[in-house]
């Protein structure tokens, strides 16, 4: 195997661990915690936290795969880079009108 399919492969290992323990910080962990405080307690809107964390899963997965694979860092940090440069070229110009009503 090459050097740099061992990086690949390496990158990808790390990608895949992360993307599997995801699901467990952000569904198992807080139907852990409700499980415990319903048995104990009754929170008002806890229902809505816990469900939007099972949202979260999709952006966590995509997130680590781009900062993971280095192919994949390099070109969001060049869009960001190219994004925030021309955001601060383009300004505001304040211009006057006048309008004549008759």
């Amino acid at each position: 195997m090459s050097s740099q399919t061992r990086d690949i492969h390496n990158q990808m290992n790390k990608a895949l661990i992360l993307q599997a323990l995801i699901p467990f910080f952000t569904c198992l962990l807080p139907v852990g915690i409700t499980i415990l405080i319903v048995l104990r307690t009754n929170i008002n809107g806890f229902g809505a936290i816990l469900s939007l964390t099972f949202s979260w899963i999709p952006l966590a997965n995509s997130a680590t795969t781009i900062f993971i694979v280095k192919s994949y860092r390099k070109i969001v940090i060049k869009y960001l880079k190219h994004w925030i440069c021309n955001t601060r070229k383009v300004g505001i110009q304040a211009q006057s009108y006048s309008v004549k009503i008759t």
